[in-house]
């Protein structure tokens, strides 16, 4: 196990030799640094190593893969730190999955873009920047606004599944024409929107929830703090256990016809049900 640190010396080939400092290509179980250059890895971007830790530093002005369809792939038994680079990083977990990625900080302006395209990561957490699902599987995944603003730390699920989630501080979406599952969705205090996909059980203390995916159905909605609205679109949707709470809002529908309650259990909520 050995500190290996790339300086892109030759061109972006992840796996040249020359490209790292000592002339020596990484192993498995080594410590990756990527800092202080402003060669993009571009190249040689599949590898089967499985490194102790990977961190892209403040100092480094390029990017890691080049799209969602040739993404940097490896594996970590460790952490993988984004704290730096330019605007767009496309990451792949290989076989033997990514324990964890941290992201503090991504581009410029700090939020700017990391792409998950495949594999599994078994803990994400979203400190800055916007974190891209694009078919990864994620067990769980953190997001908390490092400055506290919900516009710089957001996550977009477009395909692949997150078993947990918890949206603490930031913002979530799952676009039209997204694929994505989230599995349990916990919402503390942000701004989540959800106009496609699946999402299965919501756990809500605070923050605000929209759900308008037409035909969706929630196994169970359990609202504590916060909105929940599901007003947007007429479509027809079904909550199989509604639990609302007391001093929470939630509007249900654009019409009585509209929304299927199986079972609904209010502790003194307000809801809504529209005209």
């Amino acid at each position: 196990m050995a500190t290996k640190t790339w300086d892109g010396e030759t061109d972006g080939n992840f796996g040249t030799a020359a490209n790292w400092v000592g002339d020596v290509a990484p192993a498995g179980a080594d410590d990756i640094i990527i800092n202080d250059t402003t060669r993009a890895i571009d190249q040689g971007l599949t590898t089967a190593l499985d490194f102790a830790s990977f961190i892209v530093g403040p100092d480094y002005g390029a990017e890691l893969g080049t799209s969602t369809t040739n993404a940097l792939s490896f594996g970590c038994t460790g952490g993988v730190v984004i704290n730096g680079g330019g605007p767009r990083h496309y990451i792949e977990a290989n076989a033997s999955d990514i324990e964890e990625l941290r992201i503090i900080s991504v581009g410029a302006s700090g939020k700017e873009h990391v792409y998950l395209t495949g594999g599994t990561f078994n803990r994400v957490i979203v400190e800055k920047g916007t974190l891209h699902v694009e078919g990864a599987t994620i067990g769980t995944l953190i997001l908390k606004s490092s400055t506290g603003v919900e516009a710089d730390a957001k996550v977009e699920i477009n395909s692949g599944t997150v078993t947990a989630l918890f949206a603490m501080t930031g913002q979530v979406t799952m676009p039209v024409g997204s694929t994505g599952t989230i599995a349990t969705l916990y919402c503390m205090s942000a701004g989540v929107t959800i106009d496609d996909g699946t999402l299965t059980n919501v756990i809500q203390t605070g923050g605000t929830i929209n759900w308008n995916v037409e035909g969706g159905t929630i196994t169970l909605a359990r609202i504590i703090g916060g909105l929940f609205n599901s007003n947007a679109t007429p479509g027809i949707r079904t909550i199989t256990t509604l639990e609302a709470y007391r001093n929470v809002q939630i509007n249900v529908d654009n019409g009585f016809d509209n929304i299927v309650i199986t079972n609904e259990k209010s502790y003194g909520a307000y809801i809504l049900r529209g005209t």
